[in-house]
């Protein structure tokens, strides 16, 4: 039961940020992403389509979690033809940062 309770409160992080990152207005699109396989996870990824920058976010209710080596990994694996343009900064977020 615990473990349910994690992954809700996690996905309803995900969910804070994602609407925090979309009202401050700076980005254009504003999700999550995952490849087909389901290896590669996004909490969040925010674009903004005019000067081609964006941030990438790992979610984690405890910050000693995130680890920004593998969100690199994961942004490595971006479909080149969707993702080269932007110039991508790596975040990492957590309840520490409401």
């Amino acid at each position: 039961m615990v473990r349910g309770y994690e992954q809700f409160t996690g996905h309803t992080l995900e969910q804070y940020f994602q609407a925090l990152v979309m009202e401050n207005g700076q980005y254009t699109m504003v999700g999550n992403w995952w490849d087909r396989k389901g290896e590669n996870e996004i909490d969040l990824i925010a674009l903004n389509e005019f000067d081609h920058t964006g941030i990438v976010a790992e979610v984690k209710r405890n910050s000693n979690k995130i680890s920004i080596s593998d969100l690199q990994g994961k942004v490595e694996n971006l479909p080149a033809s969707e993702f080269r343009r932007y110039k991508l900064e790596l975040r990492a977020l957590s309840m520490d940062d409401m």
